[in-house]
């Protein structure tokens, strides 16, 4: 079995593959361990950097007047002249992979270990990073919706190639409100689709729980498995009518709104996954052919957010031909 290099695996979840390689590749990962651990570990990085790298960066330069990128270049020659490893989850011991790492990355791993006084080859690999996979979370969720992939025709019949054109973008927009912070990462712009990655934060960065007010509703179904909620509960409305009761509640009609030069654009159909981590998708409808290459805007307008109550409104500029490579 042939395997990948870490080089390829990046491009993978920096969502810079073609569709059908992307499939193919993903195709290898169910049988391969080997690769499926130089995804973990690069990933487990890219996590670790997306946590801590902006704020720690920023505070520890003021601190410290060292030339970073020359103190790196050292660094990086020591370190091909030493048996320079990490230990991976499984401690088992792997190299090469902070080769991997950008400028920003080297930034801060070079200033905080300096700000210590523990700048060693020695103890810079074995920095413990985040598990969490957040980078192929949302590269996952896209390549393997097959409900916006390969359910969506156009006016002929003809199925459409969701992901055709597309491209992963980092982004990095919060909103907060009664200590709750509503965070959007990365966005996926292609032809016909965009979508967005969001996560509903606590104050220390954790996930919101995921549970309902439900007080004066008439219940028919509370969501809950063992006690555990599981699903968005179900309640009658008035008319006699059933409906789920929506995690994230928008002010005025739908929390996300996709508009074009002020205006709400129609024919766009949106699918929410109402969790405390998700992704929203607008998909663009026959009749809005093209709308999608002019400028965009992401308004938010939310007021509930599970039992919280508060306000949250933004916006997020999406210029779909600024994007493209």
């Amino acid at each position: 079995m042939n395997c990948y290099d870490k080089g390829f695996i990046q491009a993978y979840i920096d969502g810079e593959l073609s569709h059908d390689t992307r499939k193919e590749f993903t195709k290898h990962l169910d049988t391969c361990e080997i690769c499926q651990d130089v995804l973990i570990e690069i990933s487990k990085l890219n996590r670790w950097e997306d946590v801590v790298l902006e704020e720690e960066t920023r505070h520890l330069s003021q601190e410290i007047n060292i030339d970073v990128d020359q103190a790196w270049k050292t660094f990086e020659s020591r370190t091909k002249l030493e048996n320079v490893s990490y230990i991976n989850q499984k401690t088992e011991q792997k190299r090469g992979l902070f080769t991997n790492m950008n400028k920003k990355s080297k930034r801060f791993m070079y200033t905080a270990v300096a700000a210590a006084g523990l700048f060693t080859t020695a103890m810079i690999p074995q920095v413990q990073v985040a598990a969490t996979n957040v980078a192929s979370y949302f590269s996952n969720e896209i390549s393997n919706d097959k409900v916006v992939n390969e359910g969506i025709h156009d006016e002929n019949g003809v199925t459409q190639d969701m992901m055709k054109d597309g491209q992963f973008i980092p982004i990095d927009k919060k909103i907060t409100d009664q200590g709750v912070t509503v965070h959007f990462k990365e966005l996926y712009v292609a032809d016909s689709r965009i979508s967005i990655h969001y996560k509903i934060e606590k104050a220390d960065g954790s996930l919101v729980p995921f549970e309902f007010d439900t007080t004066g509703l008439d219940l028919k179904n509370d969501g809950k498995t063992n006690e555990q909620q599981e699903e968005n509960p179900e309640y009658q409305e008035k008319d006699g009518s059933f409906s789920q009761l929506p995690f994230i509640q928008g002010a005025s009609g739908l929390p996300f709104k996709l508009m074009a030069a002020g205006e709400e654009l129609e024919y766009v159909g949106i699918r929410d996954k109402d969790r405390p981590e998700g992704i929203i998708t607008f998909v663009e409808g026959p009749e809005g052919k093209d709308s999608f290459k002019q400028p965009l805007t992401l308004n938010v307008d939310i007021n509930k957010i599970g039992k919280v109550a508060g306000s949250w409104k933004g916006q997020i500029q999406i210029d779909p031909a600024k994007l493209k490579k």
